[in-house]
């Protein structure tokens, strides 16, 4: 269902319910037919199905299916991020800059206590302990960073990158937006909190921003912040909204749900009268992995194989966050952009931006120049392969010369086979056996191909070298190839430095915006130690800006490390080539 036209609403339409319908629909078709060809041919190169779509084959013959796009996109990944970044926290104002004491976790996984029964603290400067917090949360492996800004990149090669950014809290009780009152009970032994927040440090009840006490049922038992990757088929953009996103006015994503859950999903309402717009599979899938064509037919595979296509619309200029199900007339949701999200959730690599006649959002990614290359490299080395199999040797012989036996001796693959000739009076052994020189393959062939290659290497950015190929004949020749091929990569690691701290510094808004559970972090002491500290949301509170640092992310030579002494990550390695090229932190 992703990519296809949006149906109209049935039934009583809740205000502005079909116009936002029209207007998903419209950016729909818009990528549809300026943008989903390219995607595909780039996808089908990237995935060896280079000949429309497939392995064809013509007359016969397999068609070349060598992967230079694949082999390209492999080096770019790795170049670009070849190791997760670390996040830096600079402070803009004097508050981040100073101290707040931090508890102390103790073996138990509660505040340290002293002799004294004082909880004991250590000072710590406010924005290292946001930093910290940060990074711990990025480089969690369930995090899943590293995978992510891999698939960014590649997406990044093919189409475009787009990133996700948000807040999953996890609640022990279904989430209530408007919990019921709880009061306090006073019992025999005091007065009882159960009901409400306590903080972790004092013991005593907590208090929001407006000094009411915090019901248990508004807080989660355990808070999630995320960057996913979003595919670009699944982001519907503004078709009015131009070059620069941050003049749309909304951004859509598609995505697919059974119906059963959606139903079911607190955050949705006006579902009673929602139906599924589709099936887990199509009909031409349902043909050919079941036996039964009415497998479909039995209620309970047909309910639970019900899929919604929803729309999470995020309007940037009312400040809305709407979601929609395709025919629906009703909001499932309809409500002010959560805390936490400036503008909207999304971030986009976008490294080759198209500036033309219109002004356009869709870049014209990389494989988009490569594939064309690719594609008739592909077929002068199908030309080759067919003039070799015409070059087989061929043997003429005079009639009666050979007999059966002596043929086969004469073509098989034995060596120093004994070939009997009959010879009579009109011949010599000289004519009895003639045989064909092999014609030659014109070098113009050979020729070609290396000058295709060549053309690959100049607009890929990227020299034989950095494939395993020497296509240079001397040391100056690879010291500039990879001087100008570096400043492609580097910029294009810039345009991902910039889009991943924008990532990261919603991620930060939105873990200031929603922190309400304590958590343990590991702290490094002035005196080299690291200690576990216990921090709460008031902690991190401070203007700052966040920032990565881009030697973090480059592969490095070993060979150059071990020359200098110094450890394996405290130097790049050279971009494409043998010198180092610069590479400013973001």
């Amino acid at each position: 269902m992703i990519g296809t036209p949006v149906h109209k609403a049935d039934g009583k339409l809740d205000d502005g319910v079909q116009w936002w319908l029209h207007q998903v629909n419209r950016g729909i078709r818009l990528r549809k037919f300026s943008q989903e060809d390219r995607w595909s041919e780039n996808e089908s190169f990237d995935d060896m199905r280079q000949w429309d779509g497939s392995e064809g084959d013509i007359d016969g013959d397999s068609e070349a299916t060598i992967n230079k796009v694949g082999s390209w996109i492999r080096t770019h990944r790795a170049a670009l991020a070849f190791h997760n970044p670390k996040v830096k926290v600079t402070p803009k104002s004097a508050a981040g800059w100073g101290s707040i004491n931090v508890p102390v976790m103790g073996p138990d996984g509660t505040p340290q206590l002293d002799e004294m029964g004082q909880v004991v603290v250590r000072p710590v400067q406010k924005y290292k302990v946001r930093e910290q917090l940060l990074n711990e949360i990025i480089s969690a492996p369930i995090f899943g960073l590293k995978k992510t800004i891999s698939r960014l990149v590649k997406s990044g090669t093919l189409a475009y990158g787009a990133l996700k950014t948000g807040y999953r809290p996890v609640f022990e009780t279904e989430y209530q937006d408007d919990p019921a009152e709880q009061m306090v009970k006073v019992t025999a032994d005091g007065i009882d909190w159960s009901g409400y927040q306590m903080n972790p440090v004092t013991g005593a009840p907590a208090f929001d921003e407006d000094g009411n006490l915090i019901p248990k049922t508004s807080i989660p038992i355990w808070e999630e912040w995320f960057i996913d990757w979003v595919h670009y088929r699944h982001i519907v953009i503004d078709p009015d909204g131009g070059n620069d996103f941050y003049r749309h006015s909304w951004v859509a994503q598609e995505i697919i749900r059974p119906l059963e859950d959606v139903k079911k999903d607190p955050l949705f309402k006006n579902t009673k009268d929602l139906k599924g717009g589709g099936d887990l599979h199509d009909e031409s899938e349902r043909q050919a992995t079941y036996a039964d064509p009415d497998w479909m037919s039995d209620p309970d595979i047909k309910d639970k194989s019900e899929m919604v296509r929803l729309f999470e619309i995020w309007d940037m200029k009312n400040q809305r966050l709407i979601v929609l199900a395709d025919g629906h007339g009703k909001y499932l949701r309809n409500e002010a952009i959560p805390r936490g999200v400036r503008y909207s959730p999304f971030v986009f690599y976008r490294p080759n931006e198209v500036i033309g006649e219109d002004e356009q959002f869709y870049p014209r990614a990389p494989v988009t120049d490569l594939a064309p290359i690719n594609k008739e490299y592909n077929k002068a080395r199908t030309q080759q392969l067919r003039a070799m199999k015409k070059s087989n040797r061929k043997v003429m012989t005079r009639k009666g010369a050979l007999d059966r036996e002596a043929m086969e001796a004469l073509t098989n693959d034995t060596d120093m086979a004994v070939v009997k000739v009959k010879v009579d009076g009109a011949y010599g052994i000289d004519g009895a056996v003639i045989p064909f020189n092999s014609p030659a393959i014109s070098e113009s062939l050979y020729a070609n191909i290396q000058y295709i290659a060549r053309d690959f290497d100049e607009v890929a950015g990227q020299p034989g070298e950095a494939r395993g190929v020497a296509s240079s004949k001397t040391a100056t020749q690879v010291d500039a190839l990879g001087q100008y091929a570096g400043l492609r990569l580097d910029f294009d690691r810039t345009v991902l430095v910039d889009c991943l701290t924008e990532a990261i510094k919603k991620l930060d808004d939105s873990l200031e915006a929603n922190m309400t559970k304590e958590r343990a972090i590991s702290i490094l002491g002035e005196d080299g130690q690291a200690w576990v500290g216990i921090i709460d949301p008031d902690m991190i509170i401070c203007d700052c800006d966040v920032s990565i640092d881009i030697e973090d992310m480059l592969p490095v030579d070993s060979a150059r490390q071990a020359a200098h002494g110094r450890s394996t990550r405290s130097r790049p390695m050279p971009s494409y080539g043998t010198s180092p090229t610069s590479t400013a932190p973001a």
